[in-house]
């Protein structure tokens, strides 16, 4: 007759259990951070559209387009640098500049430029699906 009962996890149960999750984390980990950078140039887009309203806003009672400051300032952002790179008064182009903070400089699409035509464009436009 056995006294003594053993209770717990043997080592190779633990051992197959850590396979295990080492396995899932290979796979869930670069998703996780791919949905990250996805949702952040989401921000980034909205973003950029938001500026764009402001312009045109501006542009109904001045007859021109803005600077940064005539339209409101900036959009705040820590994952993307948003500012009017051209405006002539006619046109303008506004970037939203990936920064380094939480990988987003690693972002496909690189930087996101929207015109007075309201279309947004990355500047690895193969490599970015913006619609």
């Amino acid at each position: 007759m056995n006294l003594y009962r053993s209770k717990g996890f043997t080592l190779i149960e633990l051992l197959v259990a850590v396979a295990i999750v080492g396995i899932l984390a290979t796979i869930a980990i670069p998703a996780y951070q791919s949905s990250l950078l996805k949702a952040r140039r989401g921000d980034a887009k909205a973003g950029l559209i938001s500026l764009a309203q402001a312009q045109e806003k501006y542009r109904l009672t001045h007859t021109r387009y803005g600077n940064l400051a005539d339209i409101g300032g900036a959009v705040v952002s820590d994952y993307y640098a948003f500012e009017v790179a051209g405006s002539d008064g006619a046109s303008y182009e506004m970037t939203a500049t990936p920064q380094s903070k939480g990988g987003q400089s690693e972002d496909v699409c690189g930087v996101l430029t929207i015109t007075q035509t309201g279309i947004i464009i990355g500047s690895n436009a193969s490599d970015c699906p913006i619609p």
